[in-house]
This record gives C-alpha cells, sequence and structure tokens, in this order.
C-alpha cells in the first residue's frame, strides 16, 4: 500500500472514532456518559498512532498531530464525566433541570431564530413562555431548597441558566407582542388574507406531522390544543379581514373559501382533541410508558428511513424539525413517570430520548445550513 493510502487510511480510522464521538459525547449530558467508551478509543487511537510513526514525513506530522489533538479530548472529556458523576444526588438533579432548560432553549432556535414575525406560531411561544416559567420556578425552588447540600460548581451552573431562563422569558413576551403586532397591522388586507392561510397551513402541517396515522395514547394533548388554539385566532383574523375590509381583498372568494377550510379542520381536529383525552384518560401506567416507548421507536426509524447517510443538502430541514418536535413531545410526557424511577429500564429510555433529540437538533441546524448553502449555488 502506498503510504498516501496508508495515510488515508489512518485519517479515516480516526474520523470515525471522533464520529461516534459527536453523537455520544458531544453535547450530551456528563452524568449519562461512560467515560470507559473514551479509555477504549485512547487506547485505539494511540495503536493509531504507532502506525503514523512510520509515515512518511509529509503525512507523519499532520495525522500524528490530529491523534494527539483527539487523544487529549477524549482524556479530557473522560476526566470531566467521571467528575460529575461523583456528585451527590441533589446536584445531579441540578444538572438534570440544566438539561431540560437547554431543550427548551432548542425548541425556540428551531422554530423562531431568524425567521420572519410575521410567520411565526404566536401559540407555540405562548406556550414556551409558561414553559420557561416552569422551568425557571422549579430551577429557583431546587437551588433555594437545597443551597446546603449542592456542591459549589452545581449551584454556579444551576444559578447561571436561572438567569438566563429569566432573560429568555423576558424576550419571548416582547417578541410575542412584535409577532402579533406584525400578523395584524402590517400589510396590505390582501397581504394580510394571504397571510392568515399560510398561518393555517402551517397548523394543518402540524396536524399531519403530530396526529395523523399516530395512535392517540401517545399523542401530547397541549400540541393539539396549542393547534386548536392558532386556528380559531386565524379563523377569527380571517373573518375579520373577510367582514370589515372586504373591499379591499383582491380576491374575497378565495378568502372566503379559505375560512371555510379552517372552520371545517377546526371542528374536525376539536373532535379529536375529545377523542385523545379520552384515549388518555382509560390507560394505565404500564400502558402509557409503553405507548410512549413505541411512539419514541417511530420516531427513530422516521429518522433512519430519511436522513441517516443521506447528503445533508438533500435532506427536508421542515421535515426533520417535526420529528425534533414529535420527540420531544414523548419525552415531556415521559418526564413524570420515569425521571425518578427505582427501574433503570424506565429512566434509560428516557435518557435514550433526550440523547436522540440533541443529536436531532444538531443535526437540524446543519441540514438547514446545508440546504440554505445548495440554494445559494444555485442561484
Amino acid at each position: 500500500m502506498k503510504p498516501a493510502q496508508r495515510a488515508a487510511k489512518l485519517r479515516h480510522s480516526v474520523q470515525q472514532l471522533h464520529n461516534a464521538y459527536q453523537v455520544g459525547f458531544a453535547g450530551q449530558p456528563r452524568l449519562t456518559r461512560a467515560a470507559g467508551q473514551l479509555d477504549a478509543w485512547v487506547t485505539q487511537l494511540k495503536t493509531l498512532s504507532t502506525q503514523a510513526k512510520v509515515l512518511p514525513p509529509q503525512f507523519k506530522k499532520e495525522i500524528a498531530s490530529l491523534i494527539q489533538d483527539r487523544i487529549k479530548l477524549y482524556q479530557s472529556e473522560a476526566k470531566a464525566i467521571r467528575t460529575a458523576q461523583e456528585l451527590n444526588i441533589v446536584s445531579q438533579v441540578a444538572y438534570g433541570h440544566i438539561e431540560w432548560i437547554k431543550l427548551h432553549s432548542d425548541r425556540y432556535q428551531r422554530h423562531f431564530a431568524g425567521q420572519s414575525r410575521n410567520t411565526r406560531d404566536g401559540s407555540l411561544l405562548s406556550e414556551l413562555i409558561v414553559e420557561a416559567q416552569v422551568w425557571l420556578q422549579q430551577a429557583k425552588d431546587h437551588l433555594e431548597s437545597n443551597q446546603s447540600e449542592l456542591e459549589e460548581s452545581a449551584a454556579q451552573d444551576l444559578a447561571s441558566w436561572i438567569e438566563r431562563v429569566g432573560e429568555s422569558e423576558t424576550m419571548y413576551q416582547e417578541e410575542l407582542k412584535k409577532i402579533t403586532e406584525a400578523q395584524q397591522e402590517q400589510g396590505t388586507v390582501q397581504e394580510r388574507a394571504d397571510l392568515y392561510a399560510f398561518m393555517a397551513n402551517q397548523c394543518f402541517q402540524l396536524y399531519r406531522a403530530h396526529f395523523s396515522g399516530h395512535p392517540r395514547n401517545s399523542r401530547r394533548l397541549a400540541t393539539l390544543e396549542r393547534c386548536n388554539s392558532q386556528l380559531d385566532l386565524i379563523a377569527g383574523l380571517m373573518q375579520g379581514v373577510i367582514s370589515k375590509e372586504k373591499s379591499g381583498l383582491e380576491d374575497a372568494k378565495r378568502a372566503e373559501a379559505n375560512l371555510d377550510i379552517v372552520q371545517k379542520n377546526l371542528v374536525g381536529y376539536q373532535e379529536e382533541e375529545r377523542q385523545v383525552d379520552m384515549a388518555q384518560t382509560q390507560m394505565d401506567y404500564n400502558a402509557w410508558v409503553k405507548s410512549l416507548g413505541e411512539a419514541a421507536q417511530k420516531v427513530y426509524q422516521d429518522y433512519t428511513e430519511n436522513f441517516a447517510n443521506k447528503p445533508r443538502s438533500g435532506c427536508d430541514p421542515q421535515l426533520l424539525g417535526h420529528l425534533c418536535d414529535r420527540l420531544y413531545d414523548i419525552a415531556i410526557q415521559l418526564r413524570p413517570f420515569v425521571e425518578y424511577s427505582p427501574e433503570p429500564e424506565e429512566r434509560g429510555l428516557l435518557f435514550l430520548m433526550l440523547d436522540q433529540l440533541r443529536l436531532y437538533h444538531r443535526e437540524f441546524g446543519l441540514v438547514t445550513e446545508a440546504v440554505k448553502a445548495k440554494q445559494e449555488v444555485r442561484h
């Protein structure tokens, strides 16, 4: 084998290990990671380092440097993981609060950061505001109730995130006002009518992604309630445009037809809301946990089918965003049941969901960037 080929093979082996690191460790909570896996990778890298020593100088320096950098990174991360796992239970719970706050922030980033205000779902932002208040209060309660038991590092980190989520809630409140103003006051009559049709289609897409063809016993009722609340708001906005400013509409018949579609779908979705509630009321603990695990497995399958081993520039970021939201809805329902369960299998089910959710969110950003870059090249 030629030196260039040997160098390429070594480089590929190092990259394969790092790909596994990116999926299993980068951005993941240290409390749930296995430091021993990193130790094993360090051993493999040291073997590869020995092989790199016999390469010609033009290849040896680059690959040897890369291997040493990765060894230092994995050793440092293994040490940090072991330190985190030595924390007492109240400190570990503190980092659990931080992880949920991060997931909440990820949701905002997917749906609102860098987007046109007049196309955003104000009902979703209202939900995020309520969630931010919940996470904030839970984190504050934990910090105030366990000051004497919390490790210093855990207390400092939790206090920092409490400040950040408080700032986020204030920002969300201001953003909601601006979104409402953009949707209800800006643009011509026809532009607003077209905007409301677009917003309605967003609700229809959400319903198809989260509810059509899915078992009712694993659906998050709050998501359907939010969808119906948004549709009800849109119907009122459409009605206002038609009844009060009809003379300014360029296509009044289309606006009326759109309103009729929204109203009919709203009736159907409200009935589905009742059916979901009824289906879940009849379930016991074991059946609900099982149904949520099965729903998560369906998300994993959909991800594998549509994204695994495929070029990011050819993937659909909107579909990946829906998968993130579906998995979040499942995890948020499962959390009260199993987060502090004495059964490791049940806690492991939630940990797996959160691992996958963090992975999907990172991938969402990469797919979005790749698709945007491809479109820019075409133009």
